[in-house]
């Protein structure tokens, strides 16, 4: 396993486990939306939020693990990809699937963590008196987030770029 699959899977259990956990120190009605100031607008029932967040997180990250299996089966037409002729050539398509997992795998683990840190604020809200989000936290989490989304973006592009050797033949230098 590599290490970005291991810290992916163990990111998305702790998170799972700590959002079941939280069953136990939320009250009966919490806080599940905060407006601007971190100042609570929409309430639900405990069992709701559980349950609700808990799928939610299921979902994305969910997508993140299936996705490597996905774009080993998918016919090449039907994927975006820069350089895709190359990269998916038969001879290159076992080792692209796996690069583009162990990526991916980076970006799920990223989703993870910024999941993480909002169960976090979220629960630490709802137990104080009166409910109030730490917004400061979570806009910085959300920036650490985006700026790790643009080095992702562009770490991917370099990764997948052609070939140095390819790059001055004609039509070499596009292809998505």
């Amino acid at each position: 396993m590599s290490v970005s699959k291991g810290i992916f899977y163990t990111a998305f259990l702790a998170l799972i486990l700590f959002n079941l956990g939280s069953w136990f120190a939320l009250p009966e009605t919490v806080a599940v939306h905060f407006g601007r100031g971190g100042v609570p607008d929409s309430w639900a029932s405990r069992g709701f939020y559980v349950a609700s967040i808990t799928c939610m997180m299921l979902l994305v990250l969910g997508g993140f693990a299936l996705l490597p299996a996905v774009l080993e089966r998918t016919d090449v037409r039907w994927i975006s990809f820069p350089h895709k002729e190359y990269w998916f050539a038969p001879e290159r398509r076992d080792e692209t699937v796996r690069r583009s997992a162990d990526w991916f795998y980076r970006f799920g683990a990223a989703t993870a963590g910024l999941m993480i840190v909002a169960s976090v604020l979220s629960v630490r809200a709802n137990i104080s008196l009166p409910a109030l989000l730490d917004e400061r936290l979570f806009l910085i989490a959300t920036g650490l987030y985006l700026a790790y989304t643009i080095w992702w973006l562009v770490g991917l592009f370099r990764l997948f770029r052609l070939p140095e050797h390819l790059r001055d033949r004609p039509g070499g230098g596009n292809g998505m």
